[in-house]
């Protein structure tokens, strides 16, 4: 949803309105974002109201109208990143998705799945920040570059760069993490 300011005086009273009406597009925008960074969805729904009630708040600062749903979503990051700092010992993990709880799979298919799973969460964690954070926008919450520039405050082509690095660095942490776990037949004997 575009906000679009009125030709007829009466724009903050647009904004308002078309806020409104784009506000459950933009909460779920928002909670993808907390939740990537959190892993919790109480802590991703409460962090989702609070960047929408900022955003809200602050919607007379807004410049450009179009660009509310990625103004929204940037709050919640920040806020989820604050909250992340502010209660990391506290923060438990939750599985990857919880569809993953209804699939017919196996129990063996099951644990391997799981897994892996793990072991990308904690290759992605390992990361340094600046890397994770492009990591989780792009390949996560399948952002484009532009919006994930936007997002961080960056240029895209800083964007391009971490992600390269980000994905070189992936790769050979989980090649390693591959490696050690190999067991070869004369080690069992």
């Amino acid at each position: 949803m575009k906000l679009e300011l009125s030709e007829h005086g009466n724009s903050a009273t647009d904004v308002q309105h078309n806020f409104e009406e784009g506000i459950s597009r933009w909460s779920r925008l928002a909670y993808r974002a907390a939740y990537c960074i959190l892993r919790s969805t109480a802590d991703a729904e409460e962090v989702t109201q609070e960047a929408v009630l900022r955003a809200y708040e602050r919607l007379w600062q807004i410049r450009e109208p179009e660009r509310v749903g990625s103004w929204v979503q940037r709050i919640a990051w920040r806020l989820a990143q604050n909250k992340l700092r502010a209660n990391k010992t506290r923060m438990r993990k939750e599985a990857l998705e919880p569809r993953e709880r209804f699939n017919r799979d196996t129990p063996v298919d099951y644990m391997i799945r799981t897994e892996r799973a793990e072991r990308l969460w904690k290759a992605i964690n390992a990361l340094p920040r600046d890397l994770h954070d492009v990591t989780i926008l792009l390949g996560i919450e399948e952002q484009n570059i532009r919006e994930v520039a936007t997002i961080l405050r960056v240029a895209e082509g800083t964007v391009k760069s971490r992600s390269y690095r980000a994905r070189r660095i992936l790769k050979r942490i989980l090649h390693e993490s591959s490696a050690s776990r190999t067991t070869h037949p004369a080690e069992l004997t």
